[in-house]
């Protein structure tokens, strides 16, 4: 009986020892079997996504790619590592180049430029929640990225040049784009380097605010609350440092924020409810009065003329899995369309 009891456990341990790796194992099994398809520039990039499984890879060669792009199923496109793959797409009047429309879709090694018209005009565009945009470069856009979408992530990635933003993000009414997360990126000579609007519990940090036009970071209208800057420089923009409106429950901590023209930090109406601890250098620049800035005013028509455009998205993103092989590119609308 007890060499009986003995092979028994024996037996237990051996089968609990084999479901435990082939749990372990399960995971590298999925991984492996992701399709990968290779397309270059001559490639019709949208009729790829389109017939592409969702999850694939869709690996870019080298070169410039003029195409517009709607991302409408989870899909993970690179570049090369050596930033040589470059979108430089003329789009219509304040349209993006990229837009995502689809959950956990990957953007990582790609450049992206777009030389359309429109102080709106976007490099992409994000709908959907759970994206990933790595290792990007965005630059000579009025806008880099704009995301109407919570907990998306943008990490080691640089804006240059953006006339606008580098990134904005927008909640409205009907769409929430909270707990985004950006870290490790560097915002250079762009008009804003980041823009809230009306969003809550992001986190910005280990970023970079270098030589804006106006703010390195920037919060308008109101209710932006609970957002985090941390362990971030800011230096050298031409307005404010950090500027945010009618906002509460923020915090900056360990930042260098120094040799901004008019304010290192500025809340309006004051600073109350609002945790900040920064160094500096300068300690001359004296908070400003609550004013109606050029932001505000701006975002009024910001979010009147998006409002039309982000539904249209949002019901072409429903609507893509229901029937089937859809080219959104095709479809006109005579309507302004947004950030």
């Amino acid at each position: 009986m007890r060499e009986m009891r003995g092979t028994i456990h024996t037996c237990i341990i051996i089968y609990l020892v084999s479901m435990i790796l082939l749990y372990a194992i399960t995971p590298l099994t999925a991984e492996t079997d992701q399709t990968i398809i290779y397309a270059t520039p001559q490639d019709d990039l949208q009729d790829i996504i389109d017939d592409a499984p969702p999850y694939s890879i869709l690996s870019l060669a080298s070169g410039i790619y003029t195409q517009e792009l709607v991302i409408h199923i989870p899909i993970h496109i690179k570049g090369s590592l050596d930033d040589t793959t470059v979108f430089i797409v003329e789009t219509g009047t304040n349209k993006p180049a990229l837009s995502i429309s689809s959950e956990q879709t990957i953007l990582q090694d790609l450049t992206i430029i777009n030389t359309g018209p429109g102080i709106y005009t976007t490099g992409v565009r994000v709908i959907a929640d759970y994206s990933t945009i790595h290792r990007c470069h965005f630059k000579d856009t009025p806008v880099g990225i704009a995301f109407w979408s919570s907990n998306n992530i943008v990490a080691h990635s640089t804006f240059f040049n953006c006339s606008d933003e580098g990134i904005v993000i927008i909640s409205s009414s009907l769409f929430t784009a909270n707990n985004n997360t950006i870290e490790h990126c560097r915002f250079i000579k762009n008009c804003d380097g980041i823009e809230l609007q009306q969003s809550s519990y992001n986190t910005i940090k280990n970023c970079l605010f270098d030589g804006n036009t106006h703010d390195g970071i920037s919060g308008i209208k109101s209710n932006n609350d609970h957002n985090r800057i941390l362990n971030c420089t800011v230096i050298n923009n031409q307005v404010h440092g950090v500027y945010f409106s009618r906002s509460y429950n923020n915090t900056i901590q360990d930042c260098i924020i120094e040799n901004n023209t008019d304010a290192e930090v500025l809340f309006t109406p004051d600073l109350n409810d609002n945790v900040v601890h920064y160094t500096t250098n300068n300690n001359s620049k004296q908070p400003l009065p609550p004013a109606n800035t050029l932001e505000e005013r701006k975002t009024d028509h910001t979010r009147r003329s998006n409002f039309l455009n982000t539904i249209r998205d949002r019901l072409l993103a429903l609507l893509t899995p229901l029937i089937g092989f859809i080219r959104i590119s095709g479809l006109t609308l005579q309507s302004s369309i947004p950030i």
